[in-house]
């Protein structure tokens, strides 16, 4: 995988050189798993965002809390790693400057669309509204045609979800509450993905835990797309409606799909309904 990551980081270069910028600063966390392997566990919502530098010549640089500095050297190729910590100076605003450089230095381009407001914000400030382009679409486009290796990756994930489909339907039963079928959903879902990864890289930092909270919902509930998994028993005859999408993972490539099913048979109305669904 190391050399797909790099490989898609140099396409990304000849990219932002097409599009006349210095530099694109990425803060989407998929985004930088995407272009370096990197891929942290505190992020915005504690207040601490990672940021990928990306020139269209020269290194890249990962700015990065402290307590996730050892963790980014191994899992990254990037060596030009820099850091920051809590209530330090201006805390990752610092590094971000020494990269950034003068106001009217560089052209650079954000993700308006995935970039947290209060990271947003500071570029607007810094460098000045008519410094900054929006740079959405460079990235989608390049993540629009996969490469075979993604491709690789896209049937491995649909393994997954399969496999976490049939976990699901191996889970209902009368009277079997709504949360012991989403765990047996994320445990279908992760030993499959443990399974794939111990074939082709069982020391890999990437991990085949399946999380989230999953939508499901069973007997009259079926109307309210996205309820969670709650303490409710399914009772027979009854409809089970299960939502994988943001639950079905493989190293972050994420299929998504519904399921429905029934325990017992398919009452005659429900038939009715679905067959009409089906005919739309």
């Amino acid at each position: 995988m190391r050399e797909a990551f790099e490989r898609r980081a140099e396409e990304l270069q000849r990219r932002i050189g097409e599009a006349g910028l210095d530099l694109l600063l990425i803060t989407d966390p998929v985004s930088i798993y995407f272009l370096t392997g990197n891929w942290g566990y505190v992020d915005i919502e504690f207040g601490r965002p990672t940021i990928l530098c990306v020139s269209r010549s020269g290194d890249f640089t990962i700015i990065t809390p402290k307590l996730e500095s050892e963790m980014a050297h191994a899992m990254s190729w990037v060596v030009d790693i820099r850091t920051y910590a809590d209530g330090i100076g201006g805390e990752w605003r610092d590094p971000l400057s020494d990269v950034v450089g003068r106001p009217g230095q560089m052209s650079c381009g954000i993700e308006i669309a995935h970039g947290p407001g209060m990271v947003t914000d500071y570029h607007r400030g810094e460098i000045g509204a008519l410094g900054l382009t929006n740079c959405s679409d460079v990235l989608s486009a390049m993540r629009m045609i996969k490469t075979a290796d993604e491709i690789d990756l896209l049937r491995k994930a649909g393994q997954v979800a399969v496999a976490m489909g049939a976990a699901a339907r191996h889970a209902i039963g009368e009277n079997v509450p709504e949360f012991e079928v989403a765990l047996a959903i994320l445990e279908g879902g992760t030993r499959k993905a443990a399974e794939l990864m111990a074939e082709e890289d069982p020391d890999s930092f990437d991990s085949p835990m399946i999380y989230n909270l999953q939508p499901l919902q069973s007997g009259h509930y079926t109307s309210m797309p996205h309820r969670r998994a709650t303490m409710r028993p399914i009772r027979m005859g009854e409809p089970v409606f299960i939502c994988f999408c943001g639950i079905a993972n493989f190293k972050h490539f994420k299929p998504g799909f519904d399921r429905q099913y029934f325990l017992g048979s398919v009452p005659e109305e429900n038939a009715r309904i679905y067959e009409i669904a089906v005919a739309g």
